[in-house]
């Protein structure tokens, strides 16, 4: 997901499915029910216009989720967890975007979302709070896959709305698109092409707030991607993060369209998550009403609001909220952020005269205005600095 110069994975760079519990018995799936009314759809958020928030409850307490079909199971904060009292087992290691995180599983949890019941649900509790203060919103909960395993998550994107369903009785969404829908190391895939190579397989993420993250593995050795204008950003999520390139694809062949420049980030890191493909991110299904038949094995493209519209960053930067101000935590050197004198450490108080608050994430992102946008930032020490948005990259 693009935010704010970086790209932020908050599940298969979360958790990939890939727990690292070796001698552990394999964890077991719950068990779903849907309540009668199940197929009627329910309002979400899509926050800051890259998450999608549902609301739900853990353990009969009501708790907002971030959906996420790209974590291999369903995560809880481990701060959250101590205080609705869900106690983990032992520890284990979790293989997360850039390195690995200690966790615990807890068992025998009741969630609901919408008219999906999952009962006798083990989750993943770990520490989710570098990544909250990064997206700039509390993760209390994660609701990975799950619930897409349970039935059919339909969500409309255009009227902001999702269902889960139980499959029974499912026919296809008429003039849908259908999208082969595979396994990827636990999580699901499809298929697609990028500037008129091979098809290959991409991680489904919707905890990936941005279009397309290709592991290097597949860009490196081809030279049309290799040597395409480019500048240095920062990707990952739960485990770190790691330097990357971000990049606008000349390209991109996906469920039967041909989309052109798409912006994309190119993992310089061989370990970073994908290794190996690529993943494929919310932005590129924003524009569909998306039904996704996990154990059915596809997914289903109806048409929304036209063709994908891709949001574009355009400053070079990115910054953690801290109450009443952003701290500058990365700034692109070949951004217009850098350009501007913006420095990691920074701490901005005001946009264009706007006072840093609570009410900070109800407004449009400046980083995403159009080129040529002067955006005068105040930082803590009373100094401003313009950034002039540009398309840098």
């Amino acid at each position: 997901m693009v935010r704010k110069g970086a790209i932020f994975l908050i599940s298969a760079v979360l958790a990939a499915a890939a727990l690292a519990h070796a001698g552990h018995a394999p964890i077991a799936a719950a068990k779903p029910t849907y309540a009668a009314d199940a197929a009627r759809a329910a309002p979400f958020e899509l926050f800051r216009g890259s998450r999608i928030i549902v609301e739900g409850t853990i353990n009969g307490r009501a708790t907002p989720m971030i959906l996420d079909s790209g974590a291999g199971m369903t995560v809880v904060d481990s701060a959250y967890a101590e205080r609705i009292g869900l106690k983990g087992g032992s520890a284990l290691s979790v293989r997360g975007a850039a390195g690995n995180v200690p966790g615990k599983i807890a068992g025998g949890v009741t969630l609901t979302a919408g008219g999906l019941t999952l009962r006798d649900l083990n989750v993943l509790i770990i520490d989710l709070a570098p990544v909250a203060r990064a997206i700039g919103r509390e993760m209390p909960v994660i609701l990975g896959r799950d619930a897409f395993k349970a039935g059919l998550v339909t969500i409309d994107f255009p009227k902001r709305t999702i269902a889960f369903a139980p499959r029974t009785g499912f026919t296809p969404p008429a003039g849908a698109a259908r999208l082969a829908l595979g396994d990827d190391a636990g999580l699901p895939s499809v298929t697609l092409a990028v500037a008129g190579g091979a098809p290959i397989e991409a991680t489904l993420d919707l905890g990936n707030g941005g279009t397309l993250i290709l592991a290097k593995n597949y860009w490196k050795d081809r030279p049309e991607l290799a040597n395409l204008r480019h500048a240095e950003t920062q990707s990952g999520g739960v485990g770190g993060i790691k330097l990357a390139r971000k990049v606008t694809l000349p390209r991109v062949d996906f469920a039967g369209m041909r989309l052109a420049n798409v912006p994309a980030v190119l993992n310089e890191d061989a370990q970073s998550l994908p290794t190996s493909g690529g993943n494929l991110g919310i932005e590129m299904l924003k524009s569909f009403v998306v039904t996704i038949d996990d154990s059915g094995g596809a997914m289903y493209l109806a048409p929304g609001d036209g063709p994908p519209r891709f949001a574009r960053e355009r400053a070079g930067v990115r910054t953690e909220f801290a109450g009443d101000r952003l701290k500058v935590a990365y700034v692109s050197p070949d951004g217009p952020a850098a350009a501007a004198g913006l420095k990691a450490g920074d701490e901005i108080v005001a946009i264009d005269g706007r006072r840093i608050g609570k009410e900070y994430y109800s407004h449009a992102e400046w980083v995403r205005g159009d080129a040529g946008r002067a955006v005068a930032l105040e930082r803590a020490d009373g100094s401003t600095v313009t950034v002039t948005l540009a398309d840098y990259f």
